[in-house]
């Protein structure tokens, strides 16, 4: 049986009560959790949950309606992402160096396994390349780190990507970046590259 897979995301000061909402929420959306991890840290909580329905109890319009309502009521961020039932829509982020990017972007979206779709950097250098292979380019300046993931974050929702690429993003991201996007962000070295082996690939 074919089923529909998510992943819910919710941060924010920690408080009682919010893993029970938000459960109790996935049960009267028709949802069947099929994973949970949660933490807190320094009064910090983040939560991600794996959650899957089947097609008749499947009601993509309710189900992030319902998310976007428990994340205001218990004042906290609540973001869901839905699997791809298509190629895997991918964001680069970059700095100024461009052989990671130039590498990703020579290969056809087949073989690549994914569909480039946006490029952010912290630097305006490689805008030019990105507009070349007809992709957005977003100039996030770091000089302000939770400011600027916070827009950039806001770029990736907007966009629809499914997972992150780090092509000589060098940036370090924080903890809750990192939390909002778990187990979809890879970094790319260039050693990987089959044209940049490096001394010791």
């Amino acid at each position: 049986m074919q089923k529909n897979l998510a992943t819910v995301t919710i941060i924010g000061r920690d408080k009682a009560g919010v893993i029970a909402r938000i459960t109790q929420l996935l049960f009267q959306l028709g949802a069947n959790i099929e994973a949970m991890e949660e933490q807190v840290t320094r009064g910090q909580f983040s939560m991600t949950l794996q959650a899957s329905w089947i097609a008749a109890r499947f009601d993509r319009a309710k189900i992030v309606r319902g998310v976007k309502e428990a994340g205001r009521d218990l004042g906290m961020e609540a973001t869901i992402h839905f699997a791809p039932t298509g190629p895997q829509r991918m964001a680069i982020l970059v700095t100024k160096e461009p052989h990671v990017l130039e590498g990703l972007l020579a290969l056809p979206p087949k073989k690549l396994g994914a569909q480039p779709v946006i490029v952010i950097g912290n630097r305006p250098a490689l805008e030019p390349l990105a507009r070349k292979k007809k992709l957005p380019f977003h100039h996030v300046p770091f000089n302000d780190r939770a400011q600027a993931e916070q827009q950039v974050l806001q770029i990736l929702e907007k966009a629809g990507v499914d997972f992150i690429v780090l092509a000589r993003f060098m940036k370090i991201l924080s903890p809750n970046f990192v939390w909002h996007w778990k187990n979809k962000i890879i970094n790319i070295h260039p050693s990987l590259l089959p044209a940049f082996p490096g001394a010791n690939a």
